[in-house]
């Protein structure tokens, strides 16, 4: 039986945003003087920046939100003088739920997201064929809008295509990990050295304080959080696509072994993310010291260390049980 998606918006997403943050300012959800980024706002619609600047940009023509000195923009519907409030946005304040937000996001976005969970959570357990036919009346979509999905995991390494099209996914090896990390201990070095000049000290305090919040409070550690840690240094302080897109996509492909590491985390039950969390807080520690040499050789340390751990990971995941697999995944071996 097909899975049905929340179909598209008929409104283009930025005017969507638009309404959502106009209503929540006009009937008194969001405070005075409550701050607002883009980065945050776009996690929260499960969209890019692009809506969301556009959708500023309106509210701040239309005089609910100003400018200011810092970053963002700060609700003032009365356009007066006032500090900055900077707390974590929630869709409660934005007085709407999870299910309108998702519709904001593209059809094929959606379809990602639903076949990256799938074989983020079969790739460790073999070799699968997928099938663009299947897929499409799974979800009841086009193969279009598959394909697009199909190729973004495939930008991030998750699956590949063969010459004569057919899509697979898998199979994890170690030998896949370890090469997977040796591209990434060559790369991100010199990925931070090139990119490090384009972030600033707010950026770079910001990032750093998440890592020391979970290092002081651990009963806080969620799989989101380690994600948002991981993309600070893996993604953003590596992310050398502007300089060299070549180099950015050959990371992005190999950087696969942060989803992996991840999963492996959570199928097994082991906790040692304190370890994770030192080695990228040494990352940090060097470039606040205005050394990026040592940032980029703790950076290569970390990322060997990773691999170690990962590899010995692989060994105990090898004794769990393969889940259940979704009618479009054809197990080859």
């Amino acid at each position: 039986m097909p899975t049905k998606l929340i179909t598209q918006p008929t409104s283009p997403r930025y005017q969507t945003i638009y309404e959502i943050i106009k209503t929540a300012i006009t009937k008194n959800h969001l405070n005075y003087g409550t701050v607002l980024l883009e980065a945050p706002l776009a996690k929260l619609f499960n969209t890019s920046r692009v809506p969301v600047r556009q959708a500023l940009q309106l509210l701040c023509e239309k005089q609910l939100i100003t400018r200011f000195e810092g970053r963002g923009y700060l609700v003032n519907p009365n356009q007066q003088q006032i500090p900055p409030l900077r707390v974590s946005i929630t869709r409660e304040m934005l007085g709407t739920d999870q299910h309108r937000l998702l519709d904001t996001r593209l059809l094929s976005e959606k379809i990602y997201d639903q076949l990256h969970m799938t074989i983020s959570n079969i790739i460790l357990y073999g070799h699968y064929r997928l099938d663009e036919h299947i897929i499409a009346d799974f979800f009841n979509v086009s193969r279009s809008v598959v394909r697009e999905a199909l190729k973004s995991l495939h930008i991030q390494g998750l699956i590949e295509k063969e010459p004569y099209g057919e899509w697979l996914a898998g199979p994890l090896t170690a030998k896949s990990v370890n090469e997977n990390y040796e591209i990434r201990s060559v790369l991100e070095p010199v990925a931070l050295k090139k990119n490090i000049v384009k972030l600033s000290v707010a950026e770079l305090t910001e990032m750093s304080s998440r890592i020391t919040q979970v290092q002081h409070h651990p009963d806080q550690i969620n799989f989101q959080l380690i994600q948002q840690i991981e993309k600070d240094l893996h993604q953003t302080i590596c992310n050398v696509s502007t300089f060299n897109e070549k180099m950015g996509n050959i990371l992005i492909h190999a950087q696969s072994s942060i989803l992996i590491s991840q999963l492996l985390h959570q199928a097994i039950h082991v906790n040692d993310y304190h370890l994770m969390l030192n080695e990228h807080a040494q990352v940090f520690e060097a470039l606040f010291y205005g050394s990026v040499n040592d940032a980029a050789q703790a950076l290569e340390k970390h990322i060997q260390s990773a691999q170690k751990r990962s590899v010995d990971y692989l060994k105990v995941f090898s004794i769990i049980p393969e889940p259940h697999i979704a009618p479009y995944l054809e197990r080859l071996t």
